[in-house]
């Protein structure tokens, strides 16, 4: 969508808004959300936060995108030119701090909110959100992205599936092949093959995550943790495909529908199994990778607060920040969601066995992964995730795995020393 087109679907927005306030809800609270929550499970889950937001009075403006780079683009857009929506879906992380550097969002200033935030969220959580002794955004859930999710019926999972360097794994994938049928669902989209890496790195060395992500240390590229991350990587792409039209849910549905073998996706991933009438634990498993050492690889989804200068648009913002915040109505929309509650912890008759190991999981520091996007500014972060891509693409086609393995390991040094010689980078250019 190009910039008149998105100034006359703002004007647009804001006159539907103010002749429906005008007329019936002339004196309700109002709020546009901007977010990319599009498939089944996720809009049942937003639908939570939407009925309770109209029950307490609110007038709600529904602004959904189907692809999340579109949303993002759409929302960075609207907050440089001045017309931002009341409350923006992101993921928590480096680049929501650039926005308020820039004065594109405001804090959270309601000081009963900030003490209930203060006293109830995870440090892990509230220190994803926080920005200068500033809360900058609304935490909604805690997502965590490392999950392998598995056919029953096609997967053998024992206790040595994901350890060891996932020999048994690809030794599945080999058998699978011989049915025609893939070990893994992965769409051909850069984000999830990415999710791909990290579940693997994490699983085979959770010291080279932190070296190659957070502490952004060139000579791990030299380790044999991390070649042999690489060399698994390569083997995984030749047991793999892309269904449908690629999208994540698409390849959740072929894991599903026992078409391939496994999926590794964020745990959003559960909340569309539940949309199909699948049962954690029977008609699929779950693992946070890897299964005899688990990490919790942190995604929070939450809204960051437009500076908005209507009155009733202002509550409409108290009110939906309110909504968001009630553990009851919390823990409804995470249910449905897939991920867990960062407000209130359900009682042991309501955790599945895979929210059972989030938890578990949660109470050891070491595991517990700060969020991807915490730590890296933009055109970094995209170098890697391009570099990823790229090697996984020429994993599927070449037979020369040794030469592409060299390769990549060059290519990976080389972004990570580029990276620490301009540690400066900035994701957001508010002057396009």
């Amino acid at each position: 969508m190009d910039k008149k087109s998105l100034q006359v679907r703002a004007a647009l927005v804001a006159l539907i808004m103010s002749i429906s306030t005008a007329n019936a809800t002339e004196s309700k609270p109002h709020a546009e959300v901007l977010h990319w929550w599009s498939s089944a499970g996720e809009s049942a889950a937003l639908q939570v936060f939407i009925e309770t937001f109209i029950s307490r009075g609110g007038h709600y403006y529904d602004s959904t995108k189907d692809d999340q780079g579109a949303s993002r683009e759409e929302a960075i857009e609207r907050m440089a030119k001045g017309y931002p929506s009341t409350l923006t879906q992101w993921n928590a992380g480096w680049d929501v701090k650039e926005f308020y550097e820039f004065g594109l969002i405001d804090a959270i200033t309601d000081p009963d909110l900030s003490a209930k935030l203060n006293q109830t969220l995870p440090t892990a959580i509230l220190d994803a959100v926080t920005y200068d002794g500033n809360i900058i955004a609304m935490p909604i859930n805690i997502h965590s992205e490392n999950w392998m999710w598995h056919s029953n019926d096609l997967i053998n999972h024992n206790s040595t599936l994901l350890s060891h360097g996932w020999k048994e794994f690809l030794n599945q994938g080999k058998l699978l092949s011989k049915k025609g049928i893939p070990l893994l669902a992965v769409g051909d989209q850069s984000w999830q093959v990415r999710i791909l890496f990290t579940s693997l790195m994490l699983g085979i060395s959770r010291k080279t995550y932190k070296d190659f992500y957070l502490s952004t240390d060139a000579k791990v590229a030299d380790s044999i943790e991390f070649k042999k991350i690489l060399s698994v990587f390569n083997q995984l792409a030749k047991y793999s495909n892309s269904f449908g039209d690629g999208s994540w849910n698409t390849q959740v549905k072929a894991v599903a529908n026992n078409n391939a073998g496994a999926t590794f996706m964020g745990d959003w991933a559960k909340g569309e199994f539940q949309t199909l009438g699948k049962t954690p634990g029977k008609d699929y498993g779950c693992s946070l990778t890897a299964s005899d050492d688990p990490s919790l690889l942190l995604v929070i989804d939450a809204f960051i607060l437009g500076k908005v200068n209507d009155p009733l648009e202002k509550e409409g913002q108290k009110l939906m920040l309110d909504v968001v915040s009630d553990p009851a109505v919390n823990l409804q929309f995470n249910t449905l969601k897939g991920s867990v509650s960062p407000y209130n912890q359900p009682s042991a008759d309501r955790i599945d066995v895979c929210s059972a190991q989030v938890y578990n999981t949660l109470s050891k520091p070491d595991a517990v992964i700060p969020p991807y996007a915490s730590y890296g500014h933009g055109s970094y972060m995209d170098k890697i995730d391009v570099a990823i891509y790229n090697f996984w693409k020429a994993s599927q086609l070449s037979t020369d795995n040794a030469a592409l393995v060299t390769t990549a390991t060059d290519i990976f040094r080389k972004i990570l020393v580029d990276r620490n010689a301009n540690p400066d980078q900035t994701m957001v250019n508010v002057d396009e």
